[in-house]
């Protein structure tokens, strides 16, 4: 399974609570995805067993709303999505990591080479990153 942010978005509503069933409309709107993107993920959810769906029985009202199509996780599918949203959160990137790439992406637009200039002048800083502040890395700049 590929967990894209509408995907992951989807499997987060559901693991809000696993017992509950959810019908479409409430899915749209709790995880804000259009119906073109959600009912065919449902469906695919469904082909793959990590979904059940059935139709909610009939309103004995004719001329109220049309009956509601409810859908849950199964067990596999509570195993499934919380190990893919774990991984999820494994794989993405720590702020120290975000915040290392922006200084070294504004380095190279600026034109000195990433941190190359670190350690042209024989200065102090690591590459980690880890020991030194912000502002001292970017005083090592001047």
């Amino acid at each position: 399974m590929k967990l894209t942010g509408s995907l992951e978005r989807v499997l987060r509503v559901f693991l809000a609570d696993p017992s509950a069933r959810r019908y479409g409309y409430d899915l749209m709107k709790a995880a804000r995805l259009p119906s073109g993107t959600l009912y065919p993920m449902l469906a695919r959810l469904h082909d793959q067993g990590l979904v059940t769906s059935e139709w909610e029985p009939p309103p004995d009202d004719a001329a109220g709303r049309p009956p509601r199509k409810y859908y849950q996780l199964t067990g596999e599918g509570i195993r499934v999505a919380r190990l893919e949203l774990a991984q999820a959160a494994d794989a993405a990137p720590r702020a120290d990591d975000r915040y290392s790439f922006a200084l070294w992406l504004f380095d190279v637009e600026e034109g000195h080479g990433g941190f190359s200039h670190l350690f042209e002048r024989g200065n102090r800083h690591s590459s980690s990153l880890g020991e030194e502040s912000a502002p001292d890395i970017l005083l090592a700049r001047q």
